[in-house]
């Protein structure tokens, strides 16, 4: 059981859920085959701190709540998917997935059959390539994605890919407040080896001379940079850089995500679907639930 998980999870886990059965609504009327993917699926289970009881599915425990990857097994028959492509790079949370997995099917408990269900170890940069390579070849295939990192593991590339394949609505967690601020310090002196990390996130170097400021020459001639950019700065830029890849897909705003009071994350929508006949009711679906969580808060 992963040590995770408090208010933001569930909140950013409902929304993901709702958003999955609006989707399978309006696309079941049409004739696309349709996967969900997820690249960070985990164990399965977290230790929220809460005392909900979850039946079935091979786990009784107080302090146990079903993570997206479970939740989503567990949908009715009528918000089914083709396929399930679940991916975790720790072999203990594939481990733990798949026999979760396994005892509900034994139980005979609503679930996918297991020619539906992948449940894979591996980098999810790589899963991600992978699906984006395999709808590429097939024109029916279409898929919601949900990219759940703890930290900055999502490459500026793996997002061009999901871009590039017009197929894929994507669920983004962006860790402006918990990584990215961090690693900015407004000092300016960013180590190398975090402004290597920056240079992957963001595609490049430009995050620097887009988000930083040159000082003013001292009595010796000498400037340095300084962060300026507040975390909403950081978060405008995520959006703005996001929309340069998808267009008008993306939301305007996200979703921001907080821990004890402090904004930690975003989560992003992107539909990679150009065609407003497809990226308008998106769009719209994903704005209420948004609207909807930050009314519950």
């Amino acid at each position: 059981m992963q040590e995770f998980g408090a208010e933001h999870t569930l909140l950013k886990q409902e929304v993901v859920l709702d958003y999955l059965r609006a989707y399978l609504t309006v696309m079941r009327k049409q004739r696309f085959r349709l996967s969900y993917i997820d690249a960070f699926a985990g164990s399965g289970w977290r230790r929220s701190g809460t005392d909900a009881i979850q039946d079935g599915l091979l786990l009784q425990d107080k302090e146990a709540a079903m993570g997206c990857a479970l939740s989503v097994l567990r949908m009715p028959k009528d918000f089914r998917f083709h396929r399930y492509v679940l991916g975790d790079l720790m072999r203990g949370n594939v481990r733990s997935l798949r026999a979760a997995y396994d005892a509900a099917l034994a139980g005979g408990e609503n679930v996918p059959p297991p020619e539906a269900v992948q449940i894979l170890r591996g980098d999810a940069n790589r899963l991600v390539e992978a699906e984006c390579q395999r709808l590429e070849k097939l024109p029916n295939d279409r898929a919601v994605m949900f990219l759940d990192p703890y930290g900055m593991q999502v490459s500026w590339r793996t997002l061009e890919r999901i871009a590039i394949s017009g197929k894929i609505d994507l669920w983004l967690l962006v860790p402006t407040g918990m990584a990215l601020a961090r690693v900015m310090p407004r000092h300016g002196d960013v180590p190398p080896s975090w402004r290597k990390a920056l240079d992957r996130f963001f595609g490049g170097p430009d995050w620097k001379s887009d988000l930083f400021t040159q000082t003013e020459p001292d009595l010796f001639g000498v400037s340095t940079q300084r962060r300026d950019a507040t975390l909403q700065d950081i978060t405008d830029y995520v959006l703005r850089r996001l929309r340069d890849l998808f267009g008008p897909g993306v939301h305007p705003s996200g979703l921001d995500l907080s821990i004890a009071g402090r904004r930690s994350y975003l989560l992003a929508f992107a539909c990679a679907n150009r065609n407003s006949a497809a990226f308008g009711p998106a769009l719209r679906i994903a704005d209420h639930l948004m609207r909807e969580a930050k009314g519950a808060r």
